[in-house]
């Protein structure tokens, strides 16, 4: 009897913690790219509601010499708890508890503001890792979560033949090109990068040709 009984506690307790894992939310952070010296904003999510949370603790790192978190951005429900947060270089650390506890839906839950530094190449992926992320309930008990990292990607700041810079490279763009080479307008500095296809500095009636050759998809 008492055997039998001890086996059946064991395998309460079991399948507790099973439901437990299966049903752990799990907190990622977003994919982002953008051009050097730009803004970019990271939303940090939660996959599925979460009741009764008493207290959140989120510690993210990324490489200094890519990113510079400037500001952190909160839901409703974060900001309500008036989190604090901390952005030593190359780290975000935001916390924040409730003695009332709080119900969090599934959706972002804050976000990171980061300045993209001037100098970074594009096509360069940099790593933003969850190194922690830990919630409780309003009596301190942990909850479980799983996490999900992001990457961040710099992205140049114009497509070759992309002169016009609506994102698409057609027989516009190869017009916009030979009036550039013929001085009937002045190109900004990004159309003149994305209209010198060749990369010697000048801009000619052969940048015009390569552009109308790759709108046609007769190169790549």
């Amino acid at each position: 009897m008492q055997k039998r009984l001890l086996l059946t506690i064991a395998c309460t307790i079991l399948v507790l913690s099973y439901g437990a894992l299966a049903t752990a939310a799990t907190v990622s952070i977003a994919d982002i790219e953008g051009e050097a010296g730009a803004s970019v904003e990271a939303a940090i999510a939660l996959d599925s509601d979460v009741a009764g949370v008493g207290s959140i603790d989120v510690i993210v790192t990324y490489d200094a010499a890519v990113l510079t978190a400037t500001a952190v951005n909160y839901s409703d429900a974060i900001a309500a708890i008036n989190p604090l947060e901390n952005l030593p270089e190359g780290k975000i650390i935001v916390g924040g508890f409730t003695l009332d506890g709080m119900d969090l839906v599934a959706g972002t839950l804050l976000s990171i503001v980061f300045d993209v530094n001037a100098d970074v190449a594009p096509g360069t992926e940099s790593e933003i890792v969850l190194t922690e992320v830990l919630l409780s309930d309003a009596v301190g008990n942990d909850i479980a979560v799983e996490t999900s990292n992001g990457k961040f990607t710099p992205k140049p700041e114009y497509v070759i033949c992309d002169a016009n810079g609506d994102g698409e490279v057609n027989a516009d763009d190869a017009l916009f090109t030979l009036q550039i080479a013929l001085k009937l307008v002045e190109p900004t500095p990004e159309q003149k990068r994305a209209a010198d296809t060749n990369g010697d500095g000048n801009i000619g009636a052969d940048d015009a040709l390569f552009c109308l050759q790759k709108a046609l998809k007769l190169i790549e």
